[in-house]
């Protein structure tokens, strides 16, 4: 969990290179856990990168089915696609 907490604070502070780094770390760590597959999502999403955001959100939504954020991005995304 800290090397999460890392990773936000990272991202929140604009070390957006460093973020990615630690969340990739942290989903080796816990592969079962959406939440870093949905921040590193959030994060490609913020640089335009759509197809790897929604490749992370599509992992969120492999281990967590129901996950109420991971469907929101999902949709989001899909929104976004169409509009390009």
């Amino acid at each position: 969990k800290a090397i999460y907490n890392l990773a936000i604070l990272l991202r929140r502070v604009g070390k957006t290179d460093e973020a990615v780094s630690q969340l990739k770390r942290f989903i080796q760590l816990a592969p079962n856990e959406p939440r870093g597959y949905l921040s590193l999502g959030a994060i490609y999403l913020e640089k335009g990168e759509l197809e790897t955001a929604l490749q992370y959100v599509q992992q969120a939504l492999a281990v967590a089915p129901d996950h109420p954020q991971a469907r929101a991005m999902l949709h989001l995304l899909e929104q976004q696609r169409q509009s390009d």
